[in-house]
């Protein structure tokens, strides 16, 4: 179980090959401008609203992939390294999430060139880590 969810949190944090690539997409520096956006902008064209979204939807499958490691760890099948844990109040909404996620994005943008993945865990970790 425990090489399982390492293999699937390796695989998760990899960054993109060495490919010659002109703009990573779904780096922090490309995706966090579409992160932000108002409700006016996000409607005015179909790439703002697919990137939008994608933004959304990244921020969340990080929060799904952060609760399955804890359910693993509260059930006793997994030992988490304190970088892997994080403790998200229940009551927290996917907006204030990916706020969170920007905020730490701006304030580290040496990350930019990392995945926008990547800078969401660091970014839920380090404002939200466990307690224990």
């Amino acid at each position: 179980m425990k090489a399982r969810m390492c293999g699937a949190l390796l695989a998760l944090l990899v960054t993109a090959s060495n490919a010659a690539v002109e703009e990573d997409v779904h780096s922090t520096h490309s995706m966090l401008p579409f992160c932000k956006l108002s409700s006016k902008q996000t409607v005015a064209n179909v790439r703002n609203a697919l990137l939008y979204g994608e933004c959304f939807g990244m921020v969340s499958g990080v929060v799904a992939m952060i609760e399955v490691l804890r359910q693993a760890r509260a059930s006793g099948k997994a030992q988490l390294d304190p970088v892997l844990c994080a403790e998200i109040p229940t009551a927290t909404t996917i907006e204030q999430l990916v706020n969170t996620v920007v905020r730490y994005g701006e304030t580290h943008p040496n990350l930019g060139h990392e995945r926008l993945e990547v800078v969401a865990f660091m970014a839920l970790r380090d404002t939200w880590p466990c307690n224990n």
